[in-house]
């Protein structure tokens, strides 16, 4: 039952946390910019998630710059980040929100849209960074000045390259597996 407990207070402060996310939304209009720096997050939790791996490539060089990338674009590449996160949960026994796309008009979409799906795997990844105990967070991204999708895409790359990573390293990672939940 203390189990249950935790893993209810864990989901209940990973809701908090989207909904400040959410709250920010709200308050203020979001540019580009500030999905590169959410996608940024998540690359330093990811870098920091693979550092248990000494052969994990922490930081995977920067894929070729595509320009004319939109918003639609970021999105769908944020959702296989999500989908691989997804599997990471499932094959650590742990529960996670999932998002069902099939409604979205990506055409809509706009650099809000992304940036809540960016947050959202900030923070599942900063669950999964608490559930293996990792004591030292990862450091927050400065502002980056003028950004476009095109510069978000390109994070992304990387971003997938190092989930997929880490989905190889956890499917064989004992340990990991076995982490007991937090007090």
């Amino acid at each position: 039952a203390t189990g249950d407990a935790i893993v209810t207070a864990d989901f209940f402060n990973a809701t908090l946390n989207l909904n400040r996310q959410l709250n920010l939304l709200l308050e203020r209009h979001i540019s580009p910019s500030d999905v590169y720096q959410e996608v940024t997050l998540a690359i330093a939790y990811c870098a920091r998630l693979l550092a248990r791996y000494p052969d994990a490539v922490r930081i995977p060089p920067e894929p070729p710059f595509a320009p004319d990338q939109l918003p639609r674009d970021v999105y769908l590449q944020l959702i296989e980040c999500l989908q691989s996160i997804v599997r990471i949960f499932d094959r650590l026994g742990l529960a996670i929100l999932t998002i069902d796309t099939r409604q979205t008009e990506l055409d809509q979409l706009q650099p809000g849209d992304v940036y809540m799906i960016a947050a959202m795997i900030v923070s599942q990844l900063d669950f999964l960074y608490k559930h293996l105990n990792i004591p030292q967070p990862p450091p927050q991204p400065i502002y980056p000045g003028l950004k476009f999708p095109a510069h978000t895409y390109q994070r992304g790359a990387i971003l997938q390259a190092q989930l997929r990573q880490l989905e190889r390293y956890l499917a064989s990672d004992r340990a990991a597996q076995s982490v007991p939940r937090r007090p």
